[in-house]
């Protein structure tokens, strides 16, 4: 069996934990858009098939940004590129 270090479970430790406030970032930002639809209809006198338009675009958007950040994960180490 191998051994590991502190330093390398310590490390592994703070990994989890990034990597766990960074996927409930990504389901907080999906409910905030929930939430503020309704705003949006007042706001821009939106109709139901509206809904769908900024529904769609905001996931188009935000999908675009993950394929880079998905590169430069494999790139740099999620780890790594998780805390800059």
């Amino acid at each position: 069996m191998k051994k590991t270090n502190k330093f390398q479970k310590t490390s592994s430790n703070w990994t989890l934990i990034g990597l766990c406030i960074g996927s409930a970032l990504v389901v907080l930002d999906a409910n905030v858009l929930n939430v503020a639809l309704p705003e949006i209809k007042t706001a821009f006198s939106a109709l139901a098939t509206d809904f769908l338009w900024i529904l769609n675009a905001y996931t188009l958007v935000f999908a675009v940004g993950l394929l880079p950040a998905g590169i430069f994960a494999s790139r740099f180490g999620g780890g790594n590129l998780l805390f800059y």
